[in-house]
């Protein structure tokens, strides 16, 4: 009879490490004897199916059919099993007696159930308490089951477990499924169900009132023109991957069990590809970077394709491009860049400082990254790195390296400041610096706007800016800069003057109460304004940004001393002084009066102005007489005078001057006096005639004459010397 075969092969797997294989189970639908089916098996697979208590469920749930499997009987030999076609012994030897038989032809009524009791005398059960539906077959042989379980009798009332205990003892490898059902009162109380297979049929009746268990077993024997079962174990190989790049990869892989035709491989993924081989490598290529591959490799043996060998892979992914840092602070970089042809799940940027990589790599999705927490002026190499998904492979890094900003420089000011040069000095700010720019720029006054004067670099923390214009105003800047770079911190301004230089030409007006100064511009440079004081008394002093002043309300003929300074614009550096000495012209003195005046002697005291009080003057007294046509000077510290050796009864003029030190003299203030006189009466005897009648009696005529007289002495004396004309009649006439 040509039946179908079952088959069981063996596949190199990942399991072969540990030393374990999977079995797997192979039913072929084409016809044939059951030699020509054992040549078959084990030429395209391993042999024909053994069957074991390990396999007997997965042959049950899959047969429907009659199949060979790898045991028949010898029939030209003796009526015994022989080995299973794999070498194995045949172990099962319980058999009913003249069991199995290849001349019983019964046939057995479906629904019919076969009884033997266990207990010898025990009534068999009622026809009807189950109905077994047994599946005939062309030919069945009996198994022998009176003896197998002799102590039912005691273990059945104690329970379940122990019946399923002793029928797996001792049925195991024929019993793999099997239904047990109790009754009582022909009710069915419980059945357990055991697996059971087309190789055997077991069903279990139990009778509960009478504890009398009967059973029937049919085994249908696999001996005969039956159906072909094979078998052979999975293939389980070893597929590897390697030399993966961008766009290809090399498989290597196992060689499957026995004869194969040809390898299968199979690519699936971004694209897909198959290729035929009887090699056992194979180079793939038009893969796309970056992309999850997954390699089938399917040995084909007998035209019928194994079980694949499976390895799943990522390309390596490419390379970013277009690296560029797109912003920089002191304390972060940006960097952007294009993402890869091909695939990448997302980036790693490591980040090293002059060889210190204690950064902690950052992972982003975006083609873009902000790298914090940096120390200003520090220089950094950045790798961008594209990743897959699982990490396993990464692109070639991309490098780019960039310093941040450095920081501002701290405490900077002007040290120190001359005419024609200024000391900047600083510290350095946070983080790296190396150098400084340090710019210029003139603040015109009074023109708006800055003018770029001069700069210069250093590494130092100060410098002197020399050939400045003095008074002028400048604005410092100081920036720490990167060399080679555009990297700049934030400037840092500092404004400073030049000293200013003195203003020129001074001189002086005066008045007996003011002075007014004058001066011309610094010889070089800029000025914002003068300070112009009076004998040190700065609150006396006058700010003014003309060239002239005048003080006022001053002591007169005092010496006073003048100080001007020329400042820029927030007073901080005055010029050099410029001092001058006035002395304000003196003032006349008080009223005159005359305190004791004799023949010969004249005293006199003079009131002191306010403006003289307190100030160290001198007096000039003059004294003179018209008459007599001599005078004299006369100096005195304080404001009292006698001059001595005058002539009684003349009348002298008298001057009061102030004088100071080599000034001119002031107004004089002018008196005049008689010394006393010594009186001398001297009488005049003057006779009137006239040829008119009693002309010389009338009074006009006396008074005429009487004036003729006065003009004449007055002629005479003037009021040079004291004289007194008293007119009186003679008596005697």
């Amino acid at each position: 009879m040509t039946l179908p075969c079952l088959s069981v092969c063996r596949r190199p797997a990942a399991l072969w490490i540990s030393g374990l294989a999977e079995r797997q189970y192979f039913l072929q639908s084409n016809g044939s004897e059951w030699e020509v089916a054992l040549e078959h098996c084990r030429l395209c697979f391993q042999d024909l199916v053994t069957v074991t208590t390990d396999n007997i469920p997965i042959l049950a749930r899959n047969l429907t059919n009659n199949t060979w499997i790898g045991l028949r009987n010898d029939l030209d030999g003796p009526m015994e099993w022989t080995n299973w076609s794999n070498g194995d012994p045949l172990t099962f030897q319980n058999w009913y007696p003249g069991r199995p038989s290849m001349n019983d032809t019964r046939e057995r009524r479906v629904g019919e159930p076969l009884y033997l009791p266990l207990i010898q005398g025990s009534p068999a059960p009622e026809i009807g308490v189950e109905t077994a539906v047994i599946t005939s077959f062309p030919t069945a042989c009996w198994l022998r089951l009176g003896c197998a379980c002799p102590r039912l009798r005691n273990v059945l009332p104690r329970g379940i477990r122990e019946l399923r205990s002793c029928l797996k003892s001792h049925f195991s490898h024929l019993v793999f499924s099997t239904v047990f059902h109790f009754y009582h009162n022909n009710t069915a109380i419980y059945s357990i169900i055991v697996q059971y297979s087309l190789l055997w049929f077991v069903r279990v009746y139990v009778s509960i009132p009478q504890f009398t268990m009967v059973y029937r077993y049919l085994l249908q024997c696999k001996t005969e023109t039956l159906s072909v079962s094979l078998h052979t174990d999975r293939f389980y190989g070893n597929l590897s991957v390697f030399n993966i790049s961008e766009h290809n990869a090399y498989l290597s892989w196992t060689p499957g069990p026995g004869m194969i035709n040809q390898y299968r491989v199979e690519v699936t993924g971004n694209t897909s590809q198959v290729h035929n081989t009887t090699n056992l490598t194979l180079r793939v290529d038009s893969l796309t970077p970056g992309s999850l591959y997954k390699f089938q490799v399917f040995p084909v043996k007998c035209e019928r394709v194994l079980n694949p060998e499976n390895a799943s892979i990522y390309t390596k992914p490419e390379c970013v491009t277009n690296l560029a840092v797109s912003s920089q602070t002191q304390n972060l970089i940006a960097l952007t860049w294009s993402a890869p042809i091909g695939n990448r799940d997302k980036y790693r940027v490591e980040v090293d400082s002059e060889g210190v990589t204690n950064f902690t790599a950052l992972l982003t999705v975006e083609e873009q990254v902000t790298v914090r927490n940096l120390t200003p002026g520090g220089f950094y190499t950045f790798q961008v790195i594209a990743l897959v998904a699982d990490c396993s492979i990464e692109g070639d890094p991309v490098n780019i390296s960039a310093f941040t900003r450095p920081g501002a420089v701290r405490n900077a000011e002007v040290s120190e400041s001359r005419a024609e040069s200024v000391n900047i000095s600083w510290s350095r700010p946070v983080g790296n610096s190396s150098w400084f720019r340090v710019e210029v720029q003139e603040v015109q006054v009074p023109s708006p706007g800055p003018c770029y004067k001069n700069s210069t670099i250093v590494s130092d923390l100060s410098v002197v800016m020399s050939g400045l214009t003095p008074g002028s105003k400048y604005n410092f800047t100081i920036v720490a800069f990167i060399p080679n770079t555009t990297l700049e911190g934030d400037p840092v301004w500092v404004v400073g003057y030049t000293v200013p230089d003195p203003v020129t030409n001074v001189n002086t007006l005066t008045t007996s109460d003011s002075i007014t100064v004058l001066w011309g511009k610094p010889a070089n440079g800029s000025y914002f304004s003068y300070e112009v004081t009076l004998d040190g008394c700065m609150e006396c002093g006058v700010n003014t940004s003309w060239l002239n002043t005048t003080f006022q309300n001053l002591k007169s003929g005092k010496n006073y001393t003048i100080t001007i300074f020329t400042h820029v614009e927030d007073y901080s550096l005055p010029s050099n002084d410029v001092k001058i000495w006035a002395i304000t012209r003196p003032v006349k003195p008080g009223n005159i009066t005359f305190q004791a005046i004799n023949l010969h002697n004249v005293s006199l005291t003079w009131e002191v102005p306010e403006k003289l009080q307190g100030v160290p003057v001198q007096y000039c007294v003059n004294y003179s007489t018209s008459f007599w046509g001599y005078g004299g000077v006369k100096v005195v510290s304080n404001n009292s005078a006698t001059v001595e050796s005058l002539t009684s009864g003349t009348k002298y003029i008298f001057s009061v001057q102030t004088l100071v030190s080599d000034l001119p003299l002031s107004e004089a203030t002018v008196g005049s006096v008689y010394t006393v006189p010594k009186i001398k009466k001297m009488g005049l005897i003057m006779q009137c005639t006239s040829n008119k009648i009693l002309e010389c009696e009338k009074v006009q005529k006396a008074a005429s004459v009487h004036a003729q007289a006065r003009e004449m002495i007055q002629r005479r004396f003037g009021d040079g010397v004291f004289w007194k004309l008293n007119w009186q009649k003679n008596p005697n006439l």
